[in-house]
């Protein structure tokens, strides 16, 4: 019975040891497939961050180029106020008529000399004081051509001024204009930067779950296996001391069948001496 006994708790230990290496087995195989998404997200993730820093690099260049129209823009802004500083200066005092006194002054002088010529009843003072105010006109005239050719010149250069101050401040909206274009697109930038950034948070988060989940199984297996080879421990216990109950017995009956074949030995001619009696006795034996 004690044998039988044993032999039912061995199996018993048996069958949990093997259900403990089945769940083991069942959590690793568990633990594995987590582990391999795991390394899925992480790859994910890197090749979330290597386009994370393209897009950074990409916006890098574009604030630079940015920055640059910015630059070329301020200075043809400051250029263009320099000219119209020296526009200013160059306006400075009042603008008269002069060519138009030139001409008019022209035209009196021409009426004058006419007049001196053709007339022939003045007197010598008067034509003297005639010929004064012609030639005071005529002073007065060459004054004016010098001061209408100065403002002249100044007007084309005021002119030059305009066109060049225009040039300017249309090539400053041109650098203007590609600074707007450019910040739209650092703006996108960034939003398509913070959009990977949201992106690998998450993979974050998601790898930091698995990990903890696959930790949380692992050690589960861990757990089982521990068990498993405690019972395994026990298993090898228990059939060592049912092999050493066996040899027990088995060196019990092996003295047993030794001392039974000893007697038998011993009194052997003994139990031949009687059974020959016996033959005789019955007669079976004849001499």
């Amino acid at each position: 019975m004690a044998t039988k006994k044993r032999i039912s708790e061995i199996r018993s230990a048996e069958e949990k040891y093997n259900a403990m290496i089945a769940r083991r087995d069942e959590l690793n195989a568990q633990a594995r497939l987590i582990n391999s998404e795991r390394k899925m997200i992480i790859e994910k993730r890197k090749e979330l961050m290597a386009e994370m820093d393209g897009i950074k690099k990409r916006k890098q260049d574009l604030i630079q180029k940015m920055r640059d129209h910015k630059k070329l823009r301020n200075e043809l802004q400051a250029k263009a106020r320099e000219h119209i500083e020296v526009k200013k200066n160059r306006m400075k005092g009042k603008f008269g008529n002069s060519r138009e006194e030139v001409e008019r002054l022209k035209k009196e002088i021409a009426r004058m000399e006419e007049e001196y010529e053709t007339s022939g009843t003045r007197s010598i003072q008067e034509e003297n004081k005639l010929l004064d105010e012609i030639k005071k006109k005529k002073a007065r005239m060459h004054e004016l051509e010098k001061v209408a050719q100065e403002e002249e010149n100044i007007k084309g250069e005021i002119a030059e001024l305009d066109n060049k101050i225009d040039e300017l401040f249309k090539a400053a909206d041109e650098e203007h204009k590609k600074v707007v274009e450019l910040s739209k697109q650092i703006d996108e930038a960034h939003k398509e930067f913070m959009e990977k950034f949201n992106e690998i948070s998450v993979l974050i988060a998601e790898e930091k779950e698995k990990r903890e989940e696959y930790l949380e199984i692992k050690k589960a297996a861990d757990e089982y296996h521990k068990k498993a080879m405690e019972y395994r421990e026990k298993i090898l216990a228990m059939k060592r001391e049912k092999r050493k109950e066996y040899m027990e017995k088995k060196k019990t009956i092996d003295e047993h069948n030794k001392k039974a074949r000893e007697n038998l030995e011993a009194n052997k001619d003994k139990y031949a001496d009687k059974a020959l009696e016996e033959l005789l006795k019955k007669g079976k034996i004849e001499i």
